[in-house]
């Protein structure tokens, strides 16, 4: 008769305890991976967080399996929540894209509209200058601020919000320039704030 001596497994460590330490590291790593991945510049570490814990928490998941008794609760909430984590991190990129897109486009409105508000003031003086009331100009300033009011906030219709305000301002400048029964300076022009051409210019 064979006598198998029995294995001491006293200096060994519990298996179902480094299955349980297993799963509780995928459940912390899935966790801190979710909430990384909608930190702006940090969130790429959530994809490698994820990616470990999901290892983790399926080895975790299958040794439980083997160990009577052992529940494999916490590994799998580890491999959810890594899971969580890569979609979360693509959904915050594109949240953070949309926001920096219409902060530019913000930005770009409001360089149009504050250059054409410069250039519509600059006009509708010399406009007064030259005996156009203010009702006629009033008129063509509320068009002109209608316009203004619909100039896009999308960069991708930058260009033409940029054609639309260019359009306003000259039927702007042409509105007054009928009123006044003459041609106005343009606002880049240097003789813009000299005395009408008419008038003799000081001899």
């Amino acid at each position: 008769m064979t006598y198998t001596q029995p294995v001491d497994y006293r200096g060994m460590p519990p298996q179902g305890k480094a299955n349980s330490g297993m799963a509780i590291a995928s459940l912390i790593i899935g966790a801190v991976a979710l909430l990384l991945a909608w930190v702006p510049c940090v969130n790429f570490l959530a994809l490698l967080l994820a990616l470990l814990g999901l290892i983790l928490g399926i080895v975790a998941w299958v040794s439980a399996a083997k160990v009577p008794g052992q529940k494999p609760t916490m590994a799998i909430i580890g491999i959810v929540l890594s899971v969580l984590a890569v979609p979360s991190f693509f959904l915050s990129w594109m949240l953070l894209g949309g926001a920096l897109e219409r902060g530019a486009g913000s930005l770009v409105q409001y360089g149009l509209t504050t250059g054409a508000n410069a250039e519509a003031d600059a006009i509708a003086a010399q406009a007064r200058a030259r005996g156009v009331d203010e009702n006629t100009i009033a008129d063509a300033r509320a068009k002109l601020d209608e316009t203004l009011s619909t100039v896009t906030s999308n960069v991708s219709d930058a260009e033409r919000a940029s054609r639309d305000v260019e359009a306003a301002l000259e039927e702007f400048r042409s509105t007054l320039e009928a009123a006044a029964g003459t041609d106005l300076p343009g606002t880049d022009d240097p003789d813009q704030n000299s005395t009408d051409p008419g008038d003799g210019g000081g001899e």
